[in-house]
C-alpha cells in the first residue's frame, strides 16, 4: 500500500507538477530536500512530474527526480525507451522532444552515457536525436537486436533511420546484419545500402 505523502512534501510535490516550474528550478529545490525523506516518497514526486503539460519537461523532470533519489544511470535515460506518463494516459517523445530532453540530460545533469542511445533514437524514428549522439561521439557499431516485441516495421524503420543519421559503414551494417531475421526487409534494406555499384565489382 502506497502512504500518503507527508503534508511538509506538499509544496514540492505541487512544484514537480507545476507547467511553470522548470526542471532546473526543481532540480535546484530538491538538493536542498531531506534525502531520506525524498526516497520515501519518491512515488508521489514521480506521479506529480507526470502532470507538466509539456512531455519533454515530463522526461527531465523525472530524470531530476531520479538523479535527487541517486538512481542508476539507466534510470535516467528511461524517457528515451518507454511511454511516458501523461496525466492519467501515456505519450512518447517527439524527434524534436528526445533532442530537447537529451541534451539537458547529457549537459546539465551529466549522465553516463552508452553506445546504445543511438539506436534506441534509431528505433523510435528520431533522426536529429541519433545525429545529436553521434556528434557527442556515442555510436559505436553493434550487433544490436531490439526490444521485446519488436515488429518488422520496427526494424524496417530503426535500419532506415541508422542509414539517414549514421551511414554506418558497410562493415557496421554487415555487423547489424548478423541481428536482424533472415530474409527481412531490414535485411534487405542493408543489403542494398551495401551493395556495390554496378561495374565496381572485382
Amino acid at each position: 500500500m502506497i502512504r500518503k505523502a507527508p503534508k511538509v512534501m506538499e509544496p514540492l510535490i505541487a512544484m514537480a507538477a507545476s507547467g511553470d516550474v522548470t526542471a532546473d528550478e526543481l532540480r535546484a529545490k530538491l538538493a536542498t530536500w531531506d534525502k531520506a525523506q525524498l526516497e520515501r516518497n519518491g512515488f508521489h514526486l514521480l506521479q506529480a512530474v507526470s502532470h507538466d503539460p509539456s512531455i519533454a519537461a515530463v522526461a527531465m523532470k523525472f530524470s531530476v527526480v531520479h538523479e535527487a533519489l541517486g538512481s542508476m544511470p539507466w534510470t535516467l535515460w528511461a524517457p528515451l525507451s518507454a511511454t511516458i506518463p501523461r496525466g492519467n494516459g501515456h505519450g512518447r517523445l517527439s524527434d524534436e522532444d528526445a533532442v530537447r530532453y537529451s541534451t539537458y540530460v547529457l549537459d546539465v545533469l551529466k549522465v553516463r552515457t552508452y553506445p546504445g542511445l543511438v539506436y534506441q533514437a534509431c528505433y523510435f524514428g528520431w533522426v536529429e536525436c541519433a545525429r545529436l549522439f553521434k556528434d557527442r561521439g556515442l555510436y559505436a557499431p553493434l550487433e544490436w537486436q531490439g526490444y521485446s516485441g519488436t515488429t518488422d516495421d520496427d526494424r524496417l524503420r530503426f535500419v532506415r533511420t541508422l542509414l539517414a543519421a549514421i551511414d554506418p559503414p558497410a562493415d557496421h551494417l554487415l555487423m547489424l546484419r548478423e541481428g536482424l531475421p533472415k530474409g527481412s526487409a531490414a535485411v534487405t534494406m542493408i543489403d542494398m545500402a551495401t551493395a556495390e555499384p554496378a561495374g565496381m565489382e572485382h
